[in-house]
């Protein structure tokens, strides 16, 4: 295994800014469009430098300092001994693709990685199921490290029982396919200096907002070529109408057959529709009784409207 440089004692300023030469395992399923919280689009902005680096959260913090009991659990629920690697890996012929890996297994061509996961989580780790993100960041170590197997311990948070084990085996195909996305990727995106489209996430959302921050008021530029998009958006929008309307049509069928009851019940769902008590601030009459008091808790906020007018209807 060839290594970039080693991350002993190194400041986590330092670890993010390396982490920039190149795809990290943390990057793989993102790239695929198989990670609800990351986008390729987001990728791109943090390997171009176009967004700030991601705030240290409880989260990321509680995920570092578990890792070392993940690891020990392993190695007592498998009788494997494991060791930390300390070094930020790197492909022998594709220098863009980096691994920061959790462990090594000792006296096996393995490696480790180790996982926590929130209370709210609902994947059926107890059916084995693995999430995409985690399976495509071990693919992506096997790329790296040219190993054989990479074990998956998974700890459910809250839950009071033990880590969940995986060993996920080297695949060659696999391996081959998700190479050549992150190299199509590394190319012709973060290297041309080309975004990726977005996928419409809500990361792709936080990035544009953030790219948008210092825009030129009043500045019309000409893009021809949105025509098609919008359009196409105009239909779907025209049908997610229809389907609406559809769907508030069977709520009202079921609120017809309910009549005064709270509850009805079927065989499969069963519905509430009870009586619910909303307060809201009437701000306009504040506004007018107490002035002062309005400014003094009204905050302001700047943000972007999107809005699409057709020139035919302008004119």
């Amino acid at each position: 295994m060839q290594a970039l440089a080693s991350t002993a004692g190194m400041e986590r300023a330092a670890w993010l800014k390396l982490r920039r030469q190149g795809i990290g395992g943390s990057d793989a399923a993102a790239i695929l469009g198989l990670n609800p919280y990351k986008s390729p689009l987001a990728v791109y902005a943090d390997k171009r430098g176009l967004t700030d680096d991601a705030p240290d959260t409880e989260t990321l913090r509680q995920g570092r300092d578990f890792e070392a009991y993940v690891a020990d659990r392993f190695a007592e629920e498998t009788g494997k001994r494991v060791r930390r690697c300390n070094q930020i890996l790197q492909h022998p012929d594709r220098p863009w693709m980096l691994a920061n890996v959790d462990r090594l297994v000792v006296g096996e061509r393995a490696g480790l990685e180790c996982k926590c996961v929130g209370i709210g989580n609902r994947v059926d780790f107890e059916g084995g199921a693995v999430p995409p993100t985690f399976y495509w960041q071990c693919m992506h170590y096997l790329a790296v490290t040219g190993l054989d197997r990479w074990y998956l311990a998974v700890l459910p948070l809250g839950r009071w029982v033990a880590p969940y084990i995986f060993e996920i085996a080297r695949d060659e195909t696999q391996i081959d396919e998700l190479t050549a996305r992150e190299e199509a990727f590394w190319t012709d995106h973060v290297l041309a200096g080309v975004p990726p489209l977005p996928i419409g996430s809500e990361a792709d959302e936080a990035v544009l907002t953030r790219l948008s921050e210092q825009h030129g008021q009043d500045e019309t530029v000409a893009i021809p070529e949105m025509d098609a998009d919008l359009d196409l958006m105009a239909a779907l929008q025209a049908d997610r109408r229809a389907l609406d309307a559809q769907i508030e049509a069977i709520e009202q069928r079921v609120k017809l057959r309910m009549g005064s009851a709270e509850r009805a019940s079927g065989n499969r769902w069963r519905v509430d529709w009870k009586t619910v008590e909303t307060h809201r601030l009437d701000s306009k009459r504040l506004q007018a009784q107490l002035p002062d008091v309005y400014r003094q808790y009204t905050n302001i906020a700047k943000s972007r409207r999107f809005r699409v007018t057709s020139i035919r209807e302008k004119e």
